[in-house]
């Protein structure tokens, strides 16, 4: 089948409610700095009124990363459930008007679109509380298959396997994208996230994926280890028996990438302002996808994908504000 996408994300449709805050609101409200906790809708309504300045921007960690996929000049879908009310409307205009395709049904039942209170402290570090509403509700029903099959990279966010539904539909279009010569990519999400779900993240990352996109803190949580050395040396050694890239981003350090048992290090942009570092991660992994499905090497890709993070956290809220195919081509990639 022809391969009309180069990358088809799979996540959480999410409007993010960002703010600031200091250390101590986040002890109050028992909030881990720099994770993901999640809470009910009855708190996600307090949390709301404890944010400063607020502002509203659509979000999701896949979809911002579908996001900036299109910036970058890619063919791109994104796949998530939201509901047919404002935000979910908000987020619907919100991600087609970057170029991307979003075509998932909006929901009218009862609960209402997914919510995330980003804290924003001084240090521009992100602390983020989500109320996950009907994007639990994603299940197989929802998923176009036909879509899985002509991309030539299927994207899944690791936050879908806190809902059982779907959970089992990224076992299916994992299946389905086997089967369809279709490369398979995951992104750990959170560290909390990954010790909720280490066993089928372990089989995803090891018996799946083709590429695996995780921060340092999550890739020692998934192989349980205290040091980014030892989850570099366990990935090595499962990289001696089947073939996969593994991306570690690693702050203002930079990122890690494993090619098989090739690692290279890749140096971060240099950014004059730090503002918020909220999305960070998402976009790094469309400069990395689109350089990967565009026939980049690992070491370009990573480059691509240093640029693209560097532009999104000199402002605020997780999507671009300029076209970053202009970045990479002044970049010389």
């Amino acid at each position: 089948m022809d391969k009309k996408f180069d990358v088809v994300g799979i996540g959480s449709a999410i409007v993010d409610i960002l703010g600031h805050a200091d250390d101590e609101l986040l002890k109050e409200l028992g909030l881990q700095k720099g994770t993901m906790t999640l809470i009910p809708e009855a708190e996600a309504n307090i949390f709301y009124d404890m944010l400063k300045d607020k502002q509203e921007k659509s979000g999701g960690s896949v979809a911002n990363t579908t996001a900036g996929i299109a910036s970058l000049g890619g063919s791109t879908s994104f796949i998530g459930k939201c509901k047919e009310d404002e935000h979910g409307k908000t987020f619907s205009s919100s991600l087609k008007s970057t170029g991307a395709i979003y075509n998932t049904p909006l929901s009218t039942g009862e609960n209402g679109t997914a919510r995330s209170f980003v804290f924003i402290t001084p240090d521009a570090e992100r602390t983020m509380a989500t109320f996950l509403g009907v994007a639990v509700e994603l299940s197989k029903d929802d998923i176009d298959f036909k879509m899985v099959q002509q991309a030539k990279i299927v994207f899944l966010e690791g936050y879908l396997f806190d809902s059982p539904s779907a959970r089992e539909a990224c076992f299916e279009i994992m299946k389905i994208a086997q089967e369809s010569n279709t490369k398979i990519a995951i992104t750990l999400s959170d560290p909390l996230c990954v010790d909720r779900h280490r066993d089928d993240f372990m089989d995803m990352a090891m018996d799946f994926a083709d590429i695996v996109l995780a921060n340092e803190l999550e890739a020692q949580a998934l192989f349980q280890v205290k040091t980014l050395d030892a989850a570099v040396e366990e990935i090595r050694r499962e990289n001696s028996r089947k073939a996969q890239i593994f991306a570690i981003t690693k702050g203002d350090k930079g990122s890690i990438i494993i090619d098989e048992t090739n690692l290279y290090e890749v140096s971060p942009e240099k950014v004059s302002n730090v503002v918020d570092k909220t999305g960070a991660g998402d976009l790094y992994a469309s400069g990395f996808l689109y350089g990967l499905s565009h026939g980049y090497t690992t070491k370009q890709s990573a480059r691509i994908g240093s640029i693209a993070a560097a532009e999104v956290i000199g402002h605020i809220g997780a999507r671009p504000e300029v076209k970053l195919s202009d970045l990479i081509i002044s970049g010389k990639v």
